[in-house]
């Protein structure tokens, strides 16, 4: 079972607090409040990691609901994982904004929170007084009523939806960029130690190992919360990048697969995270590879992490005739297929056999309705690459 010093933090410039089977607290010079908690229990959180949309939906209501606003919802890469980076900003009594930064790592049956807590001291209001005076300065306004529309519709928004009117809003001031010009602001303080949080985080590889969070449970037999869309970083790495490395050279990669196992997959999968947007990367967890071997050939099945959308990848099966007669006699040396989530037009979900050729990159249909294991998917792509049948493309 995971616990609390599964998570390894760089501490430098951090004084212990406080510190249990469940939390751990530290305090540094500026007054700022740094806390680890670990909850042994499914994450409550409503969405999957990929739909940002959602997220940010559920923060802004948490956020309505106690006063606060929002500065920033994203996902990051956390240690290999996925985690989610907020900032929020809440009024003070009598004056000034607290700054509160997270980074949550949810898991399928238990989740970590980091917080970092930055109170406004002192001389309060500095950064967003100079900033606002630098942008009342480049506009045109010559009533109060100008500028009370200015500062509700321009000045302060919610950098998702700014329609919304919460109660507490981003304002121009918050944008990092200033971070820089203004230091020791709660909220400069807030990001250089969340950034060096993203930067340092270890987990065991216990938990490297745990079952992710794919989204919110749902009862036994209904159908899973899928998204509208594959997501770009899954399918690129399924049915672009490890096509094209195979079938260009399928001696080098099956080597280079049994050689480096599981740390290549990881390595091919960050290079491909690093050609999606930065909101778009997903977390490893989940690739494997299994090599099933037989007199004639080679099927390297790669597991994948668990598919959010049809068109995604469950398994890759990467077939390599390893018998001379076998490879002369075949039309090509290797193949390289995919078993895909699929869906009929009633919504009823499948599993397809696809395949893929490249130089053309021409995409074949071999049928639906395998289970999603490994044994089931390689005598498929053994039979296939036997007694052909016609593709449905």
């Amino acid at each position: 079972m995971p616990s609390l010093d599964d998570l390894r933090l760089d501490l430098t410039g951090w004084t212990p607090k406080q510190h249990s089977e469940s939390e751990a607290y530290w305090f540094n010079a500026s007054g700022d409040l740094l806390s680890l908690h670990f909850f042994s229990e499914p994450p409550d959180i409503p969405v999957p990691l990929e739909d940002l949309s959602g997220l940010r939906a559920t923060y802004r209501k948490s956020m309505h609901e106690v006063g606060g606003g929002i500065v920033e919802v994203d996902t990051v890469p956390l240690a290999g994982l996925r985690a989610i980076r907020t900032v929020f900003k809440f009024p003070q009594q009598p004056k000034g904004m607290t700054y509160l930064a997270t980074l949550t790592l949810p898991f399928a049956e238990c989740s970590y929170v980091l917080k970092v807590q930055c109170p406004e001291q002192g001389t309060t209001g500095v950064r967003d007084s100079s900033v606002f005076a630098e942008a009342m300065a480049q506009v045109q306004l010559s009533t109060q009523e100008e500028v009370q529309r200015w500062m509700q519709e321009q000045w302060a928004q919610d950098p998702y939806e700014p329609s919304d009117r919460g109660p507490v809003r981003r304002n121009r001031s918050d944008d990092a960029r200033y971070d820089e010009r203004f230091p020791e602001h709660p909220l400069s303080r807030a990001r250089r130690a969340l950034a060096h949080l993203e930067r340092t985080v270890k987990v065991t590889p216990a938990l490297s190992q745990a079952r992710p969070f794919t989204g919110p449970s749902t009862p036994p037999g209904s159908a899973p919360q899928l998204l509208p869309h594959p997501r770009r970083h899954h399918y690129e790495f399924a049915h672009r990048v490890v096509p094209h490395l195979f079938l260009k050279d399928p001696a080098r990669f099956l080597g280079a697969l049994h050689q480096g196992a599981v740390a290549f997959l990881e390595h091919l999968w960050g290079l491909v995270g690093e050609d999606v947007p930065k909101e778009e990367v997903l977390a490893s967890s989940g690739l494997g590879v299994e090599f099933h071997v037989d007199d004639d050939s080679v099927v390297a099945v790669l597991k994948l992490p668990p598919v959010r959308a049809v068109a995604e990848a469950i398994l890759v099966g990467c077939h390599a005739w390893t018998s001379p007669a076998k490879k002369q006699a075949a039309p090509a040396p290797a193949r390289y297929f995919t078993l895909e989530l699929g869906a009929l037009e009633d919504g009823t979900l499948r599993t397809v056999l696809g395949e893929w050729e490249t130089p053309s990159w021409s995409h074949s249909n071999h049928g639906d309705g395998l289970p999603p294991t490994s044994e089931a998917f390689v005598a498929a792509i053994r039979a296939q690459v036997q007694h052909p049948a016609s593709p449905e493309n």
